[in-house]
C-alpha cells in the first residue's frame, strides 16, 4: 500500500510543472510570468520573476550600455525596439534601428533616463534554459518516486 502512495505522489510531481498555480511557487513559474509580462509591457521589481530576469541580465553582455548608472540596480525591464534620434546618433553602439531588445532601465537622473540594451534571443534562451532545468529537477524527482513506488509494490506482492 505504501508503494501506491509513493506512486501517486511521484505522478503528482511529474505533473507539477504543468499546473500554473503550483509552478508559480518555483523559479519556472516566476520566469514564465516575467517573460509574459515583458512581452505585454514591462517588468517591475514587485513583479514575480523580476529578480531572476535581473540576475540573467547582470550576467549577460549588453549590446549598448548606459554611460552613467545613477543607481546600480534596474528599476524596470522592458522588451522594446530602438528608434529615434538617440539611437541614430550612437556611433559606438551595435544597436540596429527597429530590432527588438530587452532594456534594463536605471532610476532616471533628472531629465535623463539611462538603460542597458540586450539582444532578445540570448536573454530568452537563458530564461528558457532555467525554466527547463527547474522542470527537469521536479520531473526527475517524480520519476524517481514513481520507480521506488513500483519496486515497493512488486516486493509487496511477491511477499
Amino acid at each position: 500500500m505504501c508503494g501506491l502512495f509513493i506512486d501517486i505522489f511521484g505522478a503528482l510531481l511529474i505533473a507539477f510543472p504543468d499546473v500554473p498555480d503550483l509552478a508559480n511557487k518555483r523559479e519556472m513559474g516566476a520566469l514564465r510570468s516575467a517573460r509574459d509580462k515583458m512581452n505585454n509591457g514591462s517588468l517591475d521589481p514587485r513583479d514575480s520573476g523580476f529578480d531572476e530576469v535581473k540576475a540573467i541580465l547582470e550576467n549577460s553582455t549588453p549590446v549598448e550600455t548606459a554611460n552613467e548608472k545613477p543607481n546600480p540596480d534596474y528599476v524596470k525591464i522592458t522588451k522594446t525596439s530602438r528608434s529615434g534620434l538617440a539611437a541614430k546618433e550612437s556611433h559606438e553602439s551595435d544597436v540596429n534601428l527597429g530590432d527588438e531588445y530587452i532594456e534594463g532601465h536605471y532610476q532616471p537622473a533628472g531629465h535623463f533616463a539611462y538603460s542597458d540594451f540586450f539582444r532578445v534571443s540570448p536573454v530568452y534562451e537563458k530564461i528558457r534554459e532555467r525554466i527547463e532545468n527547474d522542470e527537469t529537477k521536479v520531473r526527475s524527482g517524480g520519476f524517481m518516486l514513481l520507480s521506488i513506488g513500483f519496486i515497493l509494490q512488486i516486493f509487496g506482492t511477491a511477499m
